[in-house]
C-alpha cells in the first residue's frame, strides 16, 4: 500500500476517540433487561403481545417491525422506481407477462369493450 494514501502515521489510530459509547439510558435499559435471566424483558414482551392481541395497532406494528424489520418502501413507489429504470424491452416483456394473467386480461377486455347501449 502506498504510504501517501494513509491519512495518519504508522502506529497512529484512525479512530483516536474509539467507538462511540451508547447513551446512558440505553446502557441502563440494556443492563436492567438482561439481569435475572431477562425476566423483565420477557414480561414486557408478553404484555406487548397481549396488547397487540387485544387490538393495539401500535403494539402490533412494533412487534412486526422488531420481528420482520421495517418495510423498505411503499410497493407502489418501489414499482414506479423499478419501472423507471426498465428498458423498453423489459417493459414490453413485463406487459406480456401481465396480459397473460386472467385477471389483467379481463380488466383490459372490459376497458376496451364499449358499453352496451340500452334502448
Amino acid at each position: 500500500m502506498n504510504k501517501n494514501l494513509r491519512p495518519w502515521k504508522a502506529g497512529e489510530s484512525g479512530n483516536p476517540g474509539g467507538r462511540k459509547r451508547k447513551p446512558m439510558i440505553d446502557r441502563a435499559l440494556e443492563e436492567a433487561l438482561t439481569a435475572n435471566d431477562s425476566e423483565k424483558a420477557k414480561r414486557i414482551a408478553e404484555r406487548l403481545i397481549s396488547s397487540a392481541a387485544n387490538g393495539s395497532i401500535a403494539a402490533a406494528k412494533l412487534i412486526a417491525e422488531r420481528v420482520e424489520g421495517r418495510p423498505q418502501k411503499n410497493a407502489a413507489d418501489a414499482n414506479k422506481e423499478s419501472t423507471a429504470q426498465m428498458s423498453k424491452e423489459d417493459v414490453q416483456r413485463r406487459l406480456v407477462e401481465l396480459l397473460a394473467t386472467p385477471e389483467v386480461k379481463e380488466l383490459v377486455v372490459k376497458a376496451l369493450t364499449p358499453p352496451e347501449s340500452v334502448n
